[in-house]
């Protein structure tokens, strides 16, 4: 652009923004017309009886002639500096700065849950990246104008159009919040790429203001065209990426609660994971309904990673429970909740020959009050039998043959509704017959007869953990004499050996959990002489004390994300269906207190339930989802973890992120008592101007109500 700074303004001239303007100052004749209509003309009326006060009165009225005189000029000087200030000038010290043409800038604020990490300094950084970006905004030159847009994962265009406006565009970026979830770079490449097609300016800044977190960021790098990254830098824009951690490493330090899970109907496991080499501990809390049940120091393993399982009191009400840490740089990830539901019975399906599910029906039917309300059912049996496949809270097969269609329809019905599925195999397993998808795992080949030793694994895994406390309950010295090798699993599944089998520690007892729903396999079978298909038994578990607790610790679980109301994130939908519109709740309460109205959506014609929703969880806590009758569920929403590493991209892979100039350091303290002559310089003689006027008026009023009345 080669015309002048404010040549496309209308009424622009010389140092004047708006030079109309300057047509109000006609305005100061009024008062050169008034003052010379308010003269009074004397007529000089001879009286002795007066002569000796002559001197008097001529000195007396030249004082009012000299008030009279500043009055007019306070009047006149009042009404100039109004139409000066209205044509606001600004002062050009030479040639070169009418010759910038006026840019664009639009401003984008990451807003994941990384930027509410503390500095050093005790300020978050996304209060360094609203200072810096406010600094920004100051700083640039009159008639410029801005875009500004918030990074999250659901972006937001806060200035969706080009304003001038300075003072209300810093006021935007005041008012900024951050989010409680991470930050999506795709959709965010998306909404500024619209932002700046619909403003079609000829020169524009984009400036990204981000601690660069390597979950967001780290695509830009690897894969820039699929999240947008590619098309920004060839939009021919000036592009920065500001680091607003670049002078603050100290806060790369924290410790999060990754994860908080049911492991049976007592117990919770809380997992916690250090991000930094330096954290080897941290204090933990858990509270049942507000009420502190235990808390304790956890020692970290040298990758950072701890666990701790807590036990609680058995209760027949709806429980919330809540996990914490002690306080760090990002208090955000440091909290969890769970809610515990009312379940008092599992109902349990055992399918597979009498012989096969005896000893397993036996083991969780053990004790005088059972949680399991345990069915039993003879594979020939399968097909005729009335059963509702949408109450079974544990799917046992026990040595099938092979996997049936109708049998792989009840497992995706058993996971659908978060029950647990577990595979007891014993010798009529046929590897054909498991190479459904349905089935997550692959049959290889049976073990040869040997005496395998069993590994609990450090007894870490949940079904292996309640045997550390009693090394001579049997499970070390089970006899293992046949088991089934597994082929390699899918990672997707995320297995883990809970249990394992001798030098190699093939699974004995291999878990499975996708967050929805958990599975496990068991390669070998409870069974005795007298109940083997082969010419001798598999094991000898029965005779050994560890089968119960065993079959027991395993099925609870399979079974717990059953007696959990499951968690949301924060970001996902706050919905759900009711069977009909009674049944629609009233209203879901946020963990602040406040109320948000539920909207029911219509579904299909045929069904008469309703489809509810009531906005996006968009705080980490417990909601509560009220009933028309005043009763509440709870409803826990945590934060995702993975925004919890607060570690950047590699700084040799910054230069691949900008286009035209290097990532500046940022200075994120910003001089408070600067801001007004900052301000000044940019466009503050309007301010000036105005309050002189106003300060001659006030002159006026007192000349004209104290001083000439008094000479009077």
């Amino acid at each position: 652009m080669s015309e002048l700074l404010y040549d496309s303004l209308p009424w622009a001239f010389g140092p004047f923004v708006s030079g109309g303007m300057l047509l109000w100052g006609l305005v100061a004749v009024v008062p050169i017309v008034l003052h010379l209509l308010n003269r009074r003309r004397r007529q000089t009326v001879a009286w002795p009886a007066m002569q000796f006060l002559l001197e008097v009165l001529q000195k007396r009225s030249r004082n009012i002639q000299l008030w009279q005189w500043l009055l007019l000029l306070a009047r006149l000087l009042a009404v100039l500096l109004l139409a000066l200030a209205l044509a606001n000038p600004v002062l050009r010290t030479d040639a070169t700065a009418v010759q910038l043409p006026s840019q664009q800038h639009l401003y984008v604020i990451d807003a994941s849950y990384s930027m509410q990490t503390l500095a050093g300094s005790g300020e978050s950084r996304f209060q360094a990246a609203m200072d810096a970006a406010i600094a920004d905004c100051r700083s640039a030159r009159p008639g410029d104008t801005f875009l500004v847009a918030l990074m999250q994962a659901d972006p937001i265009a806060v200035v969706s159009r080009p304003s001038a406006d300075r003072a209300a565009v810093i006021d935007q970026l005041r008012a900024l919040r951050p989010s409680f979830g991470p930050a999506s770079l795709p959709l965010t490449t998306a909404l500024v790429k619209r932002m700046l097609a619909d403003t079609k300016a000829s020169r524009s800044q984009l400036v990204f203001y981000s601690d660069m977190q390597r979950s967001t960021w780290q695509a830009a790098v690897t894969d820039p065209e699929t999240v947008g990254w590619s098309d920004l830098q060839a939009l021919g824009s000036e592009l920065r990426v500001v680091d607003v951690t670049a002078d603050d490493p100290a806060t790369l330090e924290n410790i999060s609660l990754i994860d908080l899970q049911p492991r049976a109907r007592d117990r919770v496991v809380l997992q916690v994971r250090a991000f930094d080499a330096a954290s080897t501990a941290s204090q933990w809390t858990v509270r049942v309904d507000g009420e502190v049940v235990q808390s304790n120091r956890l020692e970290l393993a040298a990758d950072g990673s701890g666990f701790a399982e807590v036990f609680l009191a058995e209760t027949d009400q709806t429980s919330v429970i809540e996990a914490s840490l002690e306080e760090d740089a990002l208090q955000v990830d440091n909290s969890r909740w769970l809610v515990r539901s009312s379940v008092q019975t599992l109902r349990v399906l055992c399918l597979g020959k009498p012989a096969a599910t005896r000893f397993l029906v036996a083991a969780l039917r053990a004790g005088d009050q059972s949680l399991w309300d345990v069915r039993q059912l003879d594979p020939a049996d399968f097909a005729s039998a009335n059963l509702d496949t949408n109450s079974i809270d544990l799917l046992m097969l026990c040595d099938l043959e092979r996997m049936e269609p109708r049998i792989n329809e009840l497992i995706a019905a058993t996971a659908a509704r978060r029950g647990g599925v577990v595979w007891w195999l014993g010798a009529r397993a046929d590897p054909a017959g498991y190479a459904s998808d349905a089935i997550p795992f692959r049959l290889a080949a049976v073990a040869e007869p040997d005496l395998y030793g069993v590994d609990p694994r450090s007894y870490e895994h949940p079904i292996a953990s309640p045997f550390a406390p009693y090394p001579q309950s049997g499970l070390l010295s089970t006899p293992i004499f046949r088991y089934w090798r597994l082929a390699p699993l899918d990672p997707l599944t995320n297995p883990e050996v809970a249990i394992g089998l001798g030098a190699d520690s093939d699974p004995l007892v291999l878990a499975m959990d996708n967050g929805h729903h958990r599975q496990a396999v068991v390669t070998s079978l409870p069974m005795t002489a007298d109940t083997a298909v082969a010419e001798s038994p598999w094991n000898a578990m029965v005779a050994w004390p560890s089968l119960v607790p065993l079959v027991q610790e395993t099925a609870a679980w399979l079974c717990a994300p059953v007696m959990e109301v499951p968690a949301l994130v924060v970001g996902e939908p706050l919905a759900g269906v009711a069977a009909n519109l009674d049944e629609t709740p009233k209203q879901v309460v946020a963990p602040d207190g406040k109320a948000r109205p539920v909207i029911t959506l219509d579904r299909e014609p045929e069904t008469a339930s309703k489809r509810w929703m009531a906005g996006l969880a968009d705080l980490p806590g417990i909601y509560q989802i009220v009933d028309s009758d005043g009763t509440s569920l709870p409803l826990a929403v945590n934060v995702d973890p993975l925004e919890a590493d607060l570690r950047p991209i590699a700084a040799t892979a910054m230069p691949q992120l900008v286009s035209s100039s290097a990532t500046p350091s940022v200075d994120r303290t910003v001089d408070r008592q600067s801001e007004s002559s900052i301000e000044s310089e940019s466009g503050g003689w309007f301010r000036w101007l105005i309050a002189t006027a106003i300060g001659f008026l006030i002159v006026e009023s007192l000349i004209s109500r104290f001083a000439l009345r008094w000479q009077a």
